[in-house]
Formats: C-alpha cells, sequence, structure tokens
C-alpha cells in the first residue's frame, strides 16, 4: 500500500503549475496604473501641504496686523486727558494696511481684509490665494484659497466673548 502521491500531477490548464501562458500580461498593466495612483496622491499630499503652510502663513500676517493695530491704534489724547486707554478705530484700521502690506508674504496674495473693534480687542479676518505646486494647468484646481482670523488685545483688558457677533460687523479693508 503507498501512502505518498506522485510529484508528477498534471493541474488542470496544462501544467505542472497551473500556467498556461493566457494571464501574461495582467502584472504589466496593473504596475503602471499603481504607480500613476501613487503619484496622484502624492500630489494631493503635496497640494494638501501648500494650502496649511499658505493658512498657517496668513494667520501669522495676521496675527502681526492684529498686534500693530492694537498697539498703534490707542488713542493718545483720550489716554493723556482721562487716563482712560480707548482704541480708534481708524489708526487700527490703517496700522493693520500697513502691516499686512509691510510683511510680504511670498507666495501668498492677501485679499478681502476686515478688521473689527470690540472694546481694547482687535480682529483681523481675511482671504489670500497662493498656487499649489501640481495641477497648475487645470482650471481651479492650481489655485488655493485659504482664509483666517486673528485676535490681539491691550493688555489688562476685560475678557470679551469671541463668539460669532461679539465684535460686531467686520469693516471691509482695501489695503
Amino acid at each position: 500500500m503507498k501512502l505518498c502521491c506522485s510529484s508528477s500531477r498534471r493541474l488542470p490548464g496544462g501544467g505542472a503549475s497551473g500556467w498556461n501562458g493566457v494571464e501574461a500580461g495582467s502584472v504589466l498593466a496593473l504596475v503602471p496604473a499603481g504607480f500613476m495612483i501613487l503619484i496622484v496622491l502624492a500630489a494631493l499630499a503635496i497640494n494638501s501641504a501648500v494650502a496649511y503652510r499658505a493658512r498657517e502663513q496668513l494667520h501669522d500676517v495676521l496675527l502681526a496686523a492684529a498686534n500693530d493695530g492694537a498697539a498703534a491704534g490707542l488713542n493718545g489724547t483720550s489716554f493723556y486727558s482721562t487716563g482712560a486707554l480707548v482704541l480708534a478705530p481708524r489708526l487700527v484700521d490703517r496700522e493693520v494696511c500697513s502691516s499686512i502690506s509691510a510683511q510680504g508674504a511670498p507666495g501668498l496674495v492677501v485679499k478681502a481684509v476686515s478688521v473689527s473693534v470690540a472694546g481694547l480687542w482687535v480682529q483681523v479676518t481675511a482671504s489670500a490665494v497662493t498656487h499649489g505646486i501640481f495641477a497648475q494647468g487645470v482650471p481651479g484646481v492650481g489655485r488655493i484659497v485659504v482664509s483666517s482670523t486673528a485676535t490681539a488685545v491691550v493688555a489688562d483688558s476685560p475678557v470679551v466673548s469671541t463668539g460669532p457677533g461679539a465684535f460686531g460687523a467686520p469693516q471691509p479693508l482695501t489695503c
């Protein structure tokens, strides 16, 4: 009685391993498709990183502008006559515009700046446009629009709620 099988057994399809030669090009077509998918995913990741960097850069610009506006917007006449700290909205607006233009963020075009003043608080909101690295030739894809808001306060001022409507209607600026 034999307990072992012969190793020369033929499988369906003709060969000893089942290889019949019909599926010879299937891997050849999948490898370039896999590389194309990896390239598209890498392009999306890089453009997302560009958008994140642009949003952070815009926030830094707005934070500096809000701080400059809060510092330069103090009304000296009011302080020296009554001792009260009061922000003059026109001084704040002028300083915010000059601060944004002086910073000159490379690769970032700041648009639609608005400033709100509530007590001793200054809130600056803006949107900016930058360009992604990939798909610049595709309309609407290579252009990335980001927006951000920054708030600054003069020291020792009471806490103001920063929720919607706390600062009133933002005043759009043309910087």
